[in-house]
């Protein structure tokens, strides 16, 4: 089996996470598990880019699941 596994480049997933997302693929046999951050904590200005960047994705390809980024 061949696996891919990405990352944020900003620190903000953990990798101790990983071993789940595994676990979780493995056990009901999919093709990709994705995980999000919940409860972030995030600055006004970092929120309000990933909006912008959540909105442009919606209008030009729309593109709707919340892993993309930030709601």
């Amino acid at each position: 089996m061949n696996m891919f596994i990405t990352m944020d480049g900003d620190g903000h997933n953990d990798p101790a996470d990983i071993p789940n997302l595994i676990a979780h693929l493995e056990a009901k046999n999919l093709d990709v598990v994705a995980g999000w951050r919940v409860d972030r904590q995030d600055t006004f200005g970092r929120s309000f880019v990933s909006r912008g960047a959540n909105l442009l994705r919606k209008i030009f390809l729309n593109h709707t699941f919340t892993t993309a980024a930030a709601r």
